[in-house]
């Protein structure tokens, strides 16, 4: 019946109408397209702003269809890009710096020595300063002074160096770098995870190396630190860099075969600090290090 329906319809010339609901008015297309490119929203903030504005009869499926009719990408192909799609974009010229304190014994008693740590997000080669009890503006930027020698050398030179917003990193600070052409870059208000890398690195050389010696005074300090952070580019496996050191460029060569004896560690004498076994669970750097110190 329907189909006879149809046919009677067609010869009386009956008016077709268009299937679907109406379609929204050129005027509210252009202020969604125009709130896309302009501000880098997706389609819940677009449809938020129309709130206000007071347009309620549209819901966020007609606002994907008509910015997608328009052929805009989605959001997060539009904005400016988040912080770490910056840190990946500039991880070869990028550097971070930040403090660590470790207390010290000394004849007068007990002292917070500063050890200010640079570190390249690429490679996460770690570069670290003598330590200090007053770390003060004129020694921060001399400090610095030190690091931009160091990296003298390097083919791709420092461009930008992320701090906190601590008062030590002063104005004279900044023209030092900005002089050297290195932009500084200051975190926001209590955001260390914006500085993840280098927290990692202080958690790592305490919980590794630091949190298992009592330092006395600030050369056994800089002692411990130089040598955790040479084993630390040089020897120190990390997954980001598949399992590489920071300062090793080539993986070594792969073998088919393996002596496990060649590699076996000879038996010897647990280690032994101050007549107290070392924990199993301290690290072979651990125990290098104490028998090193004690040796000496």
């Amino acid at each position: 019946m329907t189909f006879h329906r149809w046919v009677r319809e067609e010869k009386r010339g009956r008016k077709k109408y268009p299937v679907g609901r109406p379609g929204k008015s050129v005027v509210l297309r252009e202020l969604i397209l125009k709130i896309a490119r302009e501000t880098g929203f997706g389609y819940t903030r677009i449809l938020g702003e129309l709130r206000k504005l007071g347009i309620s009869r549209i819901c966020r499926q007609t606002v994907k269809n008509i910015v997608k009719e328009a052929g805009i990408e989605p959001s997060p192909k539009r904005s400016t890009g988040t912080w770490d799609q910056f840190l990946k974009t500039h991880s070869e010229t990028l550097w971070a710096c930040d403090f660590f304190t470790k207390r010290t014994v000394t004849p007068w008693g007990l002292v917070d020595l500063y050890v200010l740590v640079f570190m390249h997000l690429e490679t996460r080669e770690v570069f670290a300063t003598p330590s200090t009890q007053n770390p003060n503006s004129a020694w921060v930027t001399k400090q610095t002074k030190a690091f931009i020698y160091h990296v003298a050398d390097r083919e791709e030179k420092p461009m930008y160096l992320i701090h906190d917003r601590d008062t030590k990193f002063s104005a004279e600070f900044k023209q030092f770098l900005k002089n050297e052409g290195i932009k500084p870059k200051m975190l926001p208000i209590r955001s260390p995870n914006l500085n993840a890398r280098v927290e990692r690195f202080v958690q790592t050389i305490k919980y590794e190396a630091l949190n298992h010696f009592i330092a006395f005074g600030k050369v056994h300090l800089d002692y411990l630190v130089s040598d955790f952070v040479d084993y630390y580019n040089k020897h120190r496996a990390h997954s980001s860099r598949d399992y590489l050191p920071p300062c090793s460029v080539d993986p070594p060569p792969e073998y088919e075969t393996i002596s496990v004896r060649a590699f076996a560690p000879k038996r010897s004498q647990p280690t032994v600090l101050h007549g107290i076994p070392a924990p199993p669970h301290v690290s072979f750097f651990t125990r290098f290090c104490c028998q090193r110190s004690i040796g000496r």
